[in-house]
Parts: C-alpha cells; structure tokens; sequence
C-alpha cells in the first residue's frame, strides 16, 4: 500500500478516469479493481484494518450508500416510524 496521504485532487482525478486507486485495473466499485476491493474488504471483515483508514489514506472512496438495504415492504414502514 502506498505509503502517507494521496491528495484530493489525484484522487478525484483517478476516480473519473474510472481505473482503481492502487493499481492501474479498471475500477469495479468504490474506485478499486475486483480484486483489489476483495482485499480491502477481506482485511476489513478481519479486523487488519478500519474503513475509515482506508478512506483517509486515499485508498478506497466512501460509500454512496446511507447505511443497509431494507427489503421487506413492512420494515420499510417501521423504519419512517422510528424517523
């Protein structure tokens, strides 16, 4: 992994090229390649390393999501209740 903090700009720049922020792949999701987001996501669910350190190093975007899919119709409901 790169060492330090990758600027905003390169960053952006990489990000709308479409190619991954660690190799030179083209990006799948969140701006890595298929198998560069396999490691990072690895690492994550094992506890190596935190998201948000990802994220701050430059080294995986943020999510667009707002948090998890809800599918049935009732926990949708319940979900604007709790709102």
């Amino acid at each position: 992994m790169a060492k330090g903090r990758r600027s905003e700009k390169w960053i952006r720049e990489r990000a709308e090229s479409g190619l991954c922020l660690c190799c030179d792949n083209e990006a799948f999701s969140r701006g890595l390649c298929q198998s560069c987001h396999r490691y990072c996501m690895g690492q994550i669910r094992s506890g190596t390393v935190e998201e948000k350190d990802l994220i701050g190093a430059g080294l995986l975007l943020p999510s667009k999501r707002k948090g998890r899919r809800i599918k049935a119709a009732i926990a949708k409901e319940i979900a604007k209740l709790k709102h």
